[in-house]
């Protein structure tokens, strides 16, 4: 197999990193959602389920926000946001 491959034993793996970026709002978060983004279809569904389960809160939070507010987090925070993008869009195939 081509790329980079977990086994679905091992994808807490990238649940575990993406948390903690998040968490410390550390650069790595931009290499951790690249990864993600770019490795979608080799995650296991309940990997899939559980990185889009874990930013549910944050898309609940960002539909209450106002355009001016939204523009905002765009320009600060451009990588967390085309993450959202992706994982939304995903759960609404």
């Amino acid at each position: 197999m081509a790329g980079p491959y977990l086994s679905p034993h091992n994808q807490h793996i990238i649940v575990s990193a993406l948390r903690h970026c998040r968490e410390v709002q550390s650069y790595f978060t931009a290499k951790t959602t690249e990864w993600i983004t770019s490795n979608w279809d080799l995650l296991d569904e309940r990997t899939q389920a559980q990185l889009a389960s874990d930013v549910r809160v944050d898309l609940q939070a960002r539909a209450q926000l106002t355009q001016e507010e939204k523009d905002q987090l765009q320009r600060e925070q451009p990588d967390w946001e085309s993450y959202l993008d992706f994982i939304e869009g995903k759960m609404n195939e």
